[in-house]
């Protein structure tokens, strides 16, 4: 497979690879995510040598991603308070880059060059919507799971089960990746598999024996809060809706939009699998992350759970729009470059308006303002509640209670009075946890209003 630009591909590529990335971690490396606060508080306190807590005294195992917070550790080790969020984004864009360079890497052989470079720079002027998850472990977990394939693909047995391991401790779910792989491995090696699997044993087990001793169970309570917190049927609707939403950039997709985007996404699958029957995996690997979560079905508002699997649904569309480029005609790289155009303006909309959105810059201003605030005036020791704890936690550096049970056990830090906390920050999203006929101690308004509750 191959067309007449084959060899311009290859000479431009990796430059222009090199320039987006520049351009994303200069738009991207300030967008803030308040889950990601979290694990840079555990983080913090880890290399403050506090012990791996939210709150110092507490062991909760509060995230989901031991890799991102052990990286987050030696990165404010590096780095310090102020920057890390910073720098932990700019890593974000790092793995996001990996993404488009190996789907450049994975389906050469499939459509040729020029195709798959056209898939590649989809990823990455940010078709899968990439760019709004670079505060969190998602696209390095994605990075790492691709290129496990990709190594995999080389006979590269140790070190890609090496790296799979490694992408099983950036997000759980990463195992799905790590099974299919050992199946792969096991028919290519007839059977002779314990050295990869040590490989991999001797990055996964070690965390599970620790979280097991550490914190009473590898099982984090992020996964036991939001497991199944949505029926069936509507979250398979927000599963397809999401899908159709990221490759065809329709917010609200019809009924028949979603069929069509099924489509096109079943025929790149197949297309991929008919020319390099390997990527198979690829397409299963994104098949059984969607099913999967609509097994746990967490809450919908949490788009970067799909992630993985919408990224796979998207490069399957995307190759088969990319196909016809082998043909050498002209018409045939129309449909992409309207794509590419499309995509990027997207994406350079969205880091428009990011900084004053409701849920990103809007809401980290209100929360950091709050900080400051309880910084300033809360009594030493005193706790403060909220459902979302992550940048309050992370800029007041005082403990925390957390209303979503992400990093509090309710009955293990039960005080007296019966109130374990003093002070209650309360948004617009959930009034009925305001106290009636109790004033605010401090109001803040805006995009992202927030009311401040504290004892007298």
């Amino acid at each position: 497979m191959g067309s007449r630009l084959d060899p311009f591909v290859k000479a431009a590529f990796w430059p222009l690879l090199f320039v987006l990335l520049v351009i994303e971690v200069r738009a991207f490396a300030g967008l803030p995510h308040d889950d990601a606060f979290i694990a840079y508080r555990y983080a913090e306190n880890l290399a403050r040598g506090n012990g791996l807590v939210f709150n110092p005294g507490e062991r909760v195992l509060g995230f989901t991603s031991p890799l991102h917070v052990l990286v987050a550790a030696g990165a404010h080790a590096l780095f310090g308070h102020r920057a890390l969020p910073t720098v932990m984004a700019a890593l974000g864009c790092v793995g996001w880059a990996a993404q488009a360079s190996l789907v450049y890497r994975l389906l050469g052989d499939a459509l040729g060059r020029a195709a798959a470079g056209l898939v590649a720079l989809l990823v990455a002027v940010g078709g899968a919507w990439s760019a709004r998850y670079v505060a969190l472990e998602t696209n390095l977990a994605v990075a790492l799971a691709l290129g496990a394939l990709a190594l995999a693909f080389e006979e590269r047995w140790r070190t890609s089960a090496f790296v799979v391991g490694l992408a099983c401790l950036a997000r759980p779910d990463a195992a799905i990746m790590a099974g299919l792989l050992a199946v792969y491995a096991a028919r290519r090696l007839r059977g002779r598999v314990v050295v990869p699997a040590l490989c991999f044993l001797a990055v996964v087990v070690p965390w599970v024996v620790f979280a097991s001793v550490y914190f009473g169970s590898p099982v984090p309570e992020p996964l036991r809060v939001k497991f199944q917190r949505t029926g069936f049927l509507p979250y398979l609707e927000h599963l397809l809706r999401q899908g159709a939403w990221s490759i065809t950039g329709v917010e609200q997709p019809s009924t028949l939009l979603i069929a069509c985007t099924l489509v096109v996404t079943g025929g790149g699958a197949a297309l991929l699998v008919r020319r390099e029957p390997r990527l198979g995996v690829l397409a299963l690997y994104g098949a059984l992350e969607l099913a999967s979560y609509l097994y746990l079905r967490p809450f919908r508002a949490h788009g970067w759970h799909l992630y993985p699997g919408i990224f796979v649904l998207c490069v399957c569309a995307w190759s088969l729009v990319a196909a016809p480029i082998a043909t050498g005609s002209w018409w045939a790289y129309v449909p992409g470059v309207v794509l590419l155009g499309g995509y990027a303006w997207r994406t350079l909309e969205f880091a428009r308006y990011y900084p004053t959105a409701e849920w990103s810059g809007a809401r980290d201003a209100t929360y950091r303002a709050a900080a400051a605030y309880l910084q300033e005036h809360l009594r030493a020791g005193a706790r403060v509640a909220a459902v979302e704890v992550g940048t309050l936690g992370y800029y007041s550096d005082v403990p925390m209670y957390d209303l979503g049970g992400l990093v509090t056990k309710h009955a293990a830090v039960a005080r007296k009075p019966p109130r374990p906390y003093a002070c209650l920050a309360v948004d617009e999203h959930y009034p009925s946890l305001a106290p009636p006929e109790q004033e605010p101690v401090r109001e803040w308004t805006g995009r992202f209003p927030l009311r401040l509750f504290c004892d007298p």
